[in-house]
Order: C-alpha cells, then sequence, then structure tokens
C-alpha cells in the first residue's frame, strides 16, 4: 500500500467520523417518538462505532509516519 493510499484512507475514515458524530448529535437534540431506552442505545451504538473508527484512525496515522520517516531515511 502506497502513502497515498493510506492518506486517502486517513480522510474516509475521518469523513465517515465526522458524519457518525453528526448522526450522534442529531439524535441526542431529537425528540423522536421513540422509547428513551431506545434512542440511549442507538446512541451508544453510534459512539461505539466512533471509537472504532477513532482506533483505527490512529492506527493509520502510524502507518503514515512509519512510511514518511522510511521515505526520509532513503531520500
Amino acid at each position: 500500500m502506497k502513502l497515498t493510499d493510506l492518506r486517502d484512507r486517513m480522510q474516509r475514515l475521518v469523513k465517515l467520523a465526522e458524519g457518525l458524530a453528526t448522526e450522534a448529535s442529531l439524535w441526542k437534540k431529537c425528540y423522536a417518538s421513540v422509547l428513551y431506552v431506545h434512542r440511549l442505545a442507538y446512541i451508544e451504538g453510534i459512539q461505539d462505532a466512533l471509537s472504532g473508527l477513532e482506533k483505527a484512525r490512529v492506527v493509520v496515522a502510524k502507518m503514515i509516519q512509519d512510511e514518511e520517516t522510511k521515505a526520509t531515511r532513503l531520500g
């Protein structure tokens, strides 16, 4: 996988996280006629997904850093 591929992957992860954060925010403000426990469970699931995306983003950031370091050494 090339450095550009990793950077593209990072951008996709950031966009996904932004979308999920918006979704969670909308549901926190929402007064839809759904059971409170269902709404909380939904928001919790979204927040779990955000946590997973953040873990993946950190790993990709480390991979990018490693590749940049390698490229600098070979430079």
